[in-house]
């Protein structure tokens, strides 16, 4: 059983939280006097939300407005430490100057009746992202960035403040979530924070160290000065934690994990997952805000926010582009094609392809797709657009001959009626003639003439029938013209977006296999400078050769590898040195050796001897 107040473990047998000395009620249930009272006479406190180190967190409803607070309440038993209650005051004094959407506001401060130091906050009703991270492991990229803008937003309101949190860490974020997958970020706790310009009495001394080492920046791991630099490095730990599910230096000894933290580089995020990948543009932010010189890290949170803007909007999932269909595919070709091959069909056989260009034109079906007057059949039939209609069925060879029929029979009858008749201007005369007319058979020139106008008719047919057929022809090299353009441009489309694709890709695998080269080349000069430090000194300059035979222009092995070189010449100098009997010359040369490699057996050897050889400085 645990004490509420406190949050100790209080044994069975006990009737008093040993700590804060909270008595338990005759049901073994610990009984919290400040459950039901009224602070600052108008807020109650209703349940407790959480413990701390310093207080507690209780749940509190405004008696007037029904508003609901969180009141945090300070420790009894530190009511009376003077350097605590300082503390807590000053806390309360932070969230009071900085306001912002990303922070938790403070509403009231004060103490009650009897001693009991108390704030009251903005309830927020969300979930810590510990928790979320605890649930989930790791979260999408774009996720993680959201949260990280909205937390640098609210620390950029701090900073313009002058206040340094120094405790960013998962459990002092809070998020609400919004809508189904997106979360409004909450900054807490500034129980530990610092203000830049502070005069007033000092609440930690030089040198001591604040806050929790799995998030601690180089310099306050160290003891040294803080700045906002080191809260943005706070803050690309929690990215790194959000992307690869952990911290880069975690583990029970905390001694161990603030020397990493000052000395060790981190793994890249992406060398820690071992599913899905991340945006290299991402990894690079993270990693330079794991910078361990401040000047290596962004400037300000504004510098940060907009890295991150940028790199979300220059990662681009690039998407193939849908290729024109072939002729095997199921789907609908383009309606011109298909009204052109429609027409096509009927340039077989009879003229019935001019027929059905007559009949649209006469109809007038398609009137508002084809021009008001076309000269001639053929530019009628080019004209018509078919998009989804069936065409009528061909007229046969009948219905053709019964057409040319009565067109002979009408030519006949204009012939007959064109020759000139005697006029008669007497009636028995005409009837005389007519007689006679009757009764003499017809010319022969007559029946010429008739043969000749049918020959004509008949010549006049078959020209428009080639003409015609002519037209069709025509329209069949079009159409195969047109399908032959088209085929060439669906595969030059095609060569062109596989040719695209295929550099896409191998810029992609070039840059992963820079990003790959540099995170081994990174690894591997790490491992030198421990085995450096170690005192394997032509362990480090192999590692360092090897290095800079892939990449002359790799800065850090250069450097390395002059080092090691500087190293060895101090080495050959000191054992000279040492060699002579000159131990004020041997420890003059060796200094750097030791700083640089304090693993260095044979070094240590030669140094112990000298200076056991000197004689003391003061008898």
């Amino acid at each position: 059983m645990r004490c509420p107040r406190c949050d100790r473990s209080i044994p069975s047998a006990d009737r008093f939280c040993g700590r804060c000395g909270l008595a338990r009620s005759n049901d073994s249930q610990p009984i919290d006097p400040l459950i039901g009272i009224t602070v600052a006479d108008r807020y109650r406190i209703e349940r407790r939300i959480g413990v701390g180190g310093m207080g507690t967190v209780y749940l509190g409803t405004h008696t007037r407005l029904g508003q609901k607070v969180a009141i945090k309440v300070l420790h009894q038993r530190y009511a009376g430490d003077e350097h605590l209650t300082r503390r807590f005051e000053k806390e309360a004094l932070m969230y009071g100057q900085v306001a912002h959407p990303n922070l938790v506001g403070l509403h009231e401060y004060g103490r009650t009746d009897d001693g009991t130091f108390f704030m009251v906050l903005e309830y927020c009703p969300g979930t810590p992202l510990a928790t979320l991270l605890r649930d989930r492991e790791r979260l999408r990229p774009t996720l993680c960035a959201d949260i990280v803008v909205q937390i640098a937003q609210g620390l950029g309101a701090a900073h313009a403040a002058g206040v340094i949190h120094r405790d960013l860490k998962p459990e002092n974020v809070i998020l609400m979530e919004t809508r189904p997958g997106r979360y409004h970020a909450r900054l807490l706790d500034f129980g530990i924070a610092k203000r830049l310009d502070d005069d007033g009495p000092r609440l930690t001394q030089a040198g001591m160290v604040y806050g929790t080492p799995e998030y601690m920046a180089p310099e306050q791991a160290r003891g040294k000065e803080v700045d906002g630099r080191s809260d943005i490095y706070a803050l690309g730990v929690l990215f790194y934690e959000l992307l690869t599910g952990g911290p880069p230096f975690a583990g029970s000894d905390k001694l161990r994990i603030m020397n990493q933290q000052a000395h060790d580089d981190p793994e890249h995020p992406s060398e820690r997952i071992t599913e899905g990948t991340i945006p290299p543009a991402i990894e690079d932010i993270v990693m330079r805000c794991l910078s361990k010189e401040p000047d290596g890290r962004y400037a300000s949170t504004g510098k940060l926010i907009e890295a991150i803007e940028g790199a979300l909007e220059t990662t681009v999932r690039v998407t193939p582009v849908p290729l024109p269909a072939t002729t095997g595919d199921t789907e609908r070709a383009d309606p011109l094609s298909e009204s052109i091959e429609n027409v096509s069909l009927f340039s077989e056989g009879t003229d019935s392809a001019s027929l059905f260009g007559e009949e649209l034109l006469v109809s007038g079906s398609y009137s508002d797709r084809r021009p008001t007057s076309p000269p001639t059949v053929r530019d009628a039939v080019i004209d018509v657009d078919l998009p989804t209609r069936t065409p009528p069925p061909p007229i046969n060879a009948l219905g053709i001959g019964a057409v040319l029929f009565c067109a002979l029979i009408a030519t006949t009858a204009w012939v007959v009626s064109g020759e000139e008749a005697p006029r008669e201007t007497t009636r028995s005369t005409n009837q005389t003639a007519v007689t006679a007319s009757s009764a003499t058979p017809v010319p022969a020139n007559r029946f010429a003439a008739v043969s000749r106008k049918a020959d004509v008719v008949e010549t006049a047919s078959a020209a428009t029938t080639a003409e015609q057929k002519s037209a069709t022809k025509t329209v069949a090299e079009t159409t195969a013209q047109a399908t032959i353009a088209r085929e060439e441009a669906r595969k030059a489309a095609e060569a062109k977006a596989r040719k695209a694709q295929a550099e896409a890709r191998a810029k992609a695998e070039q840059k992963r296999a820079k990003v790959r080269l540099a995170a081994r080349h990174k690894k591997a000069l790490n491992k030198a400078r421990q085995s450096l430090r170690k005192g394997h000194l032509k362990t480090a300059g192999r590692t360092a050769k090897k290095v800079l035979s892939s990449s002359p222009k790799h800065r850090d092995a250069r450097r390395l590898s002059k080092q090691v070189a500087a190293l060895n010449q101090a080495i050959a100098t000191g054992r000279s040195a040492f060699e002579t009997a000159d131990c004020v010359g041997t420890l003059k040369a060796l200094e750097p050796v030791l700083r640089a490699a304090p693993g260095a057996r044979q070094v240590n050897d030669m140094v112990s001897r000298c200076k056991n050889a000197l004689p003391p400085r003061h008898l």
